[in-house]
């Protein structure tokens, strides 16, 4: 889920995906701030510095979303050997993980992926206003049950 770019200024390149760990041993519900561009047929990483700089705004822009949430992380570990997991771990704005052995029923993953979508839309909002929505507090609380 992303939000399609327009002319009317700078555009937040995130999305809710499911990053699998490439052992097969788990799967990470993620916020992923776009990692690569798409340059003369393929896809290249961002800079280390870039990606930092864009995490960290949204994150920012996140807050107390964020902070108050004691199930997400903001670290993944893909145990990818190719050149693309890095940029995709370092591309992280929070994650939650599910172990393959002990995957949540179908509730509380849809709840959990409701609850990333929201804070998407919280993303889009801070985009859409030049500055975080410190207003909207999204009410997560609402979306878990």
């Amino acid at each position: 889920m992303f939000k399609p770019s327009n002319d009317s200024g700078p555009v937040v390149r995130a999305a809710v995906v499911y990053l699998f760990r490439t052992d097969g041993t788990g799967v990470y519900l993620c916020l992923e701030h776009a990692s690569t561009r798409y340059q003369d047929g393929d896809f290249k990483p961002r800079s280390a510095e870039e990606l930092a700089s864009l995490v960290k705004w949204a994150r920012n822009a996140l807050g107390s979303l964020l902070t108050e949430r004691s199930d997400l992380s903001t670290d993944i570990e893909l145990r990818g050997k190719g050149r693309l997991s890095p940029v995709y771990e370092q591309g992280t704005v929070c994650c939650k993980f599910y172990d393959v052995m002990d995957l949540p029923d179908e509730v509380k993953m849809v709840r959990d992926l409701t609850t990333f979508t929201g804070l998407l839309r919280t993303l889009y909002d801070a985009d859409d206003l030049g500055r975080p929505r410190r207003t909207s507090n999204l009410n997560v609380e609402r979306l878990r049950n």
